[in-house]
């Protein structure tokens, strides 16, 4: 009995205390509101203190009015909750709760159990969910206290001014660092954000907000309104000290304002009212977002490339914006510095993103052979705010191949040619003939095939396939070198098949063909270094080229000063400072094996000349034509050493890397030239006398010919005015 009576107590007591607060909430909220109304912006302390003794009164009052009208619960009282649901079973209930706490003497214990057990089990039907049901909770007092309490939510929410009374009742002494008081003095009543023009988009209406997010260049409209009585002006103070005035629209001080979003910042109203300053205790925050540069890729070419003049290239780009992007070209400069614009045609065009392609047919490019070409992509936004802002993508380069460029890559296929020498004699040295006959012969066919790739590159030099690239009077040594190690291989042959030979003679045939390669490859070495340094004397006359364009360029710049001229002569420059680089790296592919006279002399020349033209340029770049032309009279001196200087170092090539054999061979292979030129005069001449007496006696013939058929014609003639009509008579077979 009493865990059943203790279980309806605990829900009555619950859903009381969730009525008694509502009650508290709700008269607590509507005087908080009430007083907060009546208050102001900034009350005095007392009306302050007041304030909340009335919130404090409005809010216990209705507990207490409800506490003095709810019936007492303890005990045995709490059958009482019965009432609605079992009228009965109230006194029945609050007599078995006295008798199971004490049983009155002279009762009769076995009855006062059989009535208590007799009570619980009618109460059992009755179980507390159904005697105190949880829709009690709904009664019409309590949604009457909660929808006054929602309201007065609703109204502090939705007023300022209420907002600014709630704010003075809880921040009654708040005071900023200048010692002015702060309080909520100002209402924003409506934002509006203009974006800058290049983004095309329309203005923003932010509604009554302190919470400014807008991109750079925007302008920001504010219309406020005065919470505070008596106020006489307002104005917005930046976090930088900055303030701007608030532009009253009637009598009091409300009004609007307009500043730029021109970084992201704080600020806050302040108020003026007589003497006193009031701040207002919103802080405005302005978030400004920059606009970023584009980014842009030049995904075609994807490395520098080497073209020639009939090439046709494709460059290929995209470009991205977290706005909107202005254009996407290629920048084409070229070695006097001139940039060519060229805008992509795009394949995709959207306000943020594009890509595209641009064909460039190198000839029209105003190039020479030797020539850098430098090309980008560049981005550019609409920007006008802070921009706008342009990006170049990484620079590749077109280098126009030259004459001196085949040369160099004909002279890396000699160097080729000298490497397969190379490992063919260390494959011969590393693997001596074995003795089984299996193992010799696949020795042998392994390198008889190595040896074949190496006699048919060689004979291609021989029979020119490189050009000027070898002197032809060195082709007749190549052909001596594909002889000599022919000749082995077809020794080495006939021992291999059809039949295997004896070891020993194999083995003097080895040491013949590595004997052969040694002297191959010696004559190689020393072939290919005098190519290189013909090569690198090319380059010096070159240089000499460049050197009187200069001087030309220069005294047509003292006539008469024009962009044309100057930037040819920067081109120039800037070609003979390629051609120096160029030198340096002929200079240094010759290795170990050039002598070191010819590296050290030619080295100092090339720094020198170098140097001499670094000062050539800084005159041009300080328009000192008189300093261009002394340094291009130093110049001219410093190529002119650096030619003679390469020429008497190719001599000494000449004399440290020939032996007698070589040169011997070289004048016998000069002579041979020389008897081949002569021999090739004798026959031109030959034909010519015959050609010559042929058409003197064809025209005698002739002559003859011509008199010999005017007297047949005539006789001719004679014959058809005898004969006159006599063919008529005569049949078809005879008039012949």
């Amino acid at each position: 009995m009493r865990e059943y009576l203790d279980r309806l107590r605990r829900r009555a007591l619950a859903l009381r205390a969730g009525r008694d607060l509502l009650a508290a909430l709700a008269g607590g909220s509507c005087s908080l509101v009430l007083v907060s109304s009546v208050l102001g912006a900034t009350p005095p302390i007392a009306a302050v203190v007041l304030g909340w003794a009335v919130v404090g009164l409005a809010t216990v009052l209705p507990v207490w009015v409800r506490r003095r009208r709810d019936a007492d619960l303890s005990g045995g009282r709490a059958a009482g909750l019965l009432e609605s649901r079992a009228p009965s079973l109230v006194s029945a209930a609050r007599t078995a709760r006295e008798l199971e706490a004490s049983v009155p003497r002279g009762t009769s214990l076995a009855m006062a159990q059989a009535h208590r057990a007799q009570v619980l089990a009618e109460l059992l039907a009755h179980p507390p969910s159904r005697v105190v049901p949880s829709s009690a909770a709904l009664a019409r007092e309590n949604l009457l206290a909660a929808a006054c309490a929602v309201v007065a939510s609703l109204t502090l929410a939705s007023s300022p001014s209420v907002r600014a009374g709630a704010f003075a009742l809880t921040h009654p002494t708040l005071t900023a660092d200048d010692g002015h008081r702060v309080a909520a003095a100002v209402h924003v009543d409506r934002v509006r954000v203009t974006p800058p023009s290049y983004l095309g988009e329309p203005a923003l209406e932010l509604g009554a907000t302190t919470q400014i997010a807008t991109v750079r260049g925007a302008v920001v409209d504010l219309e406020v309104r005065a919470l505070a009585s008596g106020v006489t002006s307002l104005e917005l103070r930046f976090a930088d000290g900055r303030t701007l005035p608030v532009t009253p629209r009637g009598a009091d001080a409300s009004g609007s304002l307009r500043f730029l979003a021109a970084g992201s910042t704080t600020a806050r109203f302040v108020a003026h009212r007589g003497e006193d300053t009031i701040e207002d205790a919103a802080t405005i925050v302005v978030d400004v977002t920059e606009d970023r540069a584009p980014t842009v890729r030049l995904t075609e070419p994807e490395a520098d490339l080497e073209v020639e003049p009939t090439d046709l290239v494709v460059l290929v780009a995209d470009a991205e914006d977290d706005r909107r992007l202005d254009r996407l070209e290629i920048v084409i400069t070229t070695m006097d510095g001139l940039e060519t614009r060229h805008p992509f045609t795009p394949t995709e065009a959207l306000p943020r993103a594009a890509n595209g392609l641009v064909p460039i047919l190198v000839s029209e490019l105003d190039a020479q052979p030797g020539d850098t070409i430098r090309i980008h992509a560049e981005a550019r936004d609409l920007d006008d705010v802070s921009g706008p802002h342009v990006t170049r993508s990484a620079v590749r380069t077109l280098r126009l191949r030259s004459e001196a460029d085949r040369a160099d890559e004909a002279l890396g296929t000699l160097e080729a040619l000298r490497e397969t020498a190379l490992v063919l004699l260390a494959d011969r040295i590393e693997t001596p003939v074995p003795d089984d006959d299996a193992s010799a012969l696949t020795r042998f066919e392994a390198l008889a095939t190595a040896t074949s790739r190496l006699l048919d590159g060689l004979t291609d030099v021989a029979n020119g396939a490189l050009g000027d690239a070898v002197r032809t009077t060195d082709r007749g040594i190549y052909e001596g070198i594909v002889r000599s190690v022919a000749r082995e291989l077809d020794r080495e042959q006939r021992l291999h098949r059809p039949r295997l030979a004896e070891r020993d003679d194999r083995v003097a045939a080895d040491a013949r063909a590595i004997t052969e390669l040694e002297h191959a490859i010696i004559g190689l070495s020393s072939l290919l270094l005098r190519a290189r340094a013909d090569d690198a004397a090319e380059i010096a006359r070159e240089l000499e080229s460049l050197r009187r364009q200069m001087a030309s360029l220069v005294a047509e710049l003292r006539r008469a000063r024009t962009p044309e001229a100057m930037r040819e002569l920067a081109a120039t420059i800037a070609r003979a400072r390629q051609r120096i680089a160029e030198l340096r790296a002929r200079m240094g592919r010759m290795g170990e094996g050039a002598p070191r006279e010819f590296e050290n002399l030619s080295e100092q020349e090339v720094e020198a000349t170098e140097e001499a033209l670094a000062r050539m340029e800084e005159a041009v770049e300080g328009d000192d034509l008189d300093a261009a032309a002394r340094a291009l009279t130093g110049l001219e001196q410093e190529i002119d050493q650096l030619a003679r200087a390469l020429g008497q170092s190719q001599e000494a090539v000449a004399e440290e890397r020939f032996g007698e054999r070589e040169r011997a061979l070289a004048d016998v292979i000069d002579r041979l030239m020389s008897l081949e030129a002569e021999q090739r005069e004798l026959a031109a001449r030959t034909s010519g006398a015959q050609r010559n007496a042929a058409e003197r006696a064809i025209a005698a013939d002739a002559e003859r010919a011509r008199a010999a058929a005017h007297a047949l014609e005539d006789e001719a003639r004679a014959a058809a005015d005898e004969l006159g009509d006599t063919p008529r008579g005569l049949a078809p077979s005879e008039r012949d």
